[in-house]
C-alpha cells in the first residue's frame, strides 16, 4: 500500500482524512494518526495508519456460527452499512470494495481486557523463510474473542478498509457518470472506464451504461433510505 500511495495509484490516507473530519460517523472507520516508519533492507518506508480497535468482521462472525445470522441482526448490519455509505458519499468518497470482510463491529472490551487477551493469545509466528534481504519471520496477531448474538444485536457496525476507495466530484451527475466513459480519470478521481469495472462482491461485469445507471440509482435510493431511517430514529 505504501508504494501505491507514493505512486498515486491509491489514495487511502486522503480518503480516511476526508471521512474522519468532524462531524464523524460511528459507522465508518476513523483515522487517528498517520506516520511512516523505516523498513529493513530494501523495504523502504512503511506507511502506518492508526485506527480504533474493533471487535472483528462480519465475515468472522458468520464463520463462527453454525446457523445463519438472524434476520433482525442482518437488518441492523445493513442499516449501519447504509449509514456508513451515506457518510462517505457525503464526503465525496466511493468505497468500491464492499464485502463482509470490510464490515467491522465494535467491541466493549477495555484496554485492560485487550491487553490480558493479547498476553493470553500472543501473535502466531510463521516458519522463517528466505527473502531478498535475508531470512524473515512473519507474525500474525490473533483476533479478539467472538461476541455473543445478544452482544451482536447491540454492536455498532462499521464500514472499513478504504484501500480501494476513490474520490468523486459533486459536479458529476448520473447522466455524466453513465455517458462519459471515454475520458481518462487518474487517482484520486474516478476510475478509468467505469463501464469496465467489476462488481466487487461477485465479480460480475457491470454490463454497460444501462446496468451502471440502475446500479447508481439503487445506491442513491439506499443512501436516501438510510438517511430517512436515521431521521425516524431507527437503529
Amino acid at each position: 500500500m505504501t508504494d501505491l500511495v507514493e505512486r498515486g495509484a491509491a489514495c487511502e490516507p486522503t480518503v480516511l482524512e476526508l471521512i474522519s473530519r468532524q462531524p464523524t460517523s460511528p459507522h465508518c472507520t476513523i483515522l487517528l494518526d498517520e506516520f511512516t516508519t523505516p523498513g529493513k533492507g530494501t523495504a523502504g518506508q512503511h506507511l502506518c495508519l492508526a485506527m480504533p480497535v474493533y471487535g472483528g468482521s462480519v465475515k468472522a462472525m458468520v464463520r463462527a456460527r453454525k446457523t445463519r445470522l438472524p434476520l433482525p441482526l442482518v437488518k441492523r448490519i445493513a442499516l449501519h452499512l447504509l449509514r456508513g455509505l451515506a457518510h462517505t458519499h457525503g464526503r465525496g468518497v466511493v468505497h468500491t470494495d464492499i464485502k463482509h470482510d470490510n464490515i467491522l463491529f465494535s467491541t466493549t472490551m477495555t484496554t485492560d481486557d485487550i491487553e490480558a487477551w493479547v498476553a493470553k493469545e500472543p501473535s502466531r509466528r510463521h516458519t522463517p523463510e528466505a527473502s531478498y534481504d535475508g531470512v524473515m519471520q512473519a507474525a500474525v496477531s490473533q483476533p479478539l474473542p467472538m461476541i455473543s448474538e445478544e452482544e451482536a444485536m447491540q454492536a455498532t457496525y462499521v464500514l472499513a478498509d478504504f484501500g480501494c476507495g476513490t474520490r468523486f466530484y459533486r459536479t458529476f451527475s448520473i447522466r455524466t457518470l453513465t455517458t462519459s466513459f471515454s475520458g481518462t480519470y487518474g487517482p484520486p478521481q474516478l476510475p478509468h472506464n467505469l463501464s469496465g469495472r467489476f462488481a466487487s462482491t461477485r465479480g460480475i461485469p457491470w454490463g454497460g451504461v444501462g446496468h451502471t445507471r440502475r446500479h447508481l440509482d439503487f445506491r442513491l435510493s439506499c443512501t436516501r433510505s438510510a438517511l430517512s431511517s436515521e431521521r425516524n430514529g431507527e437503529t
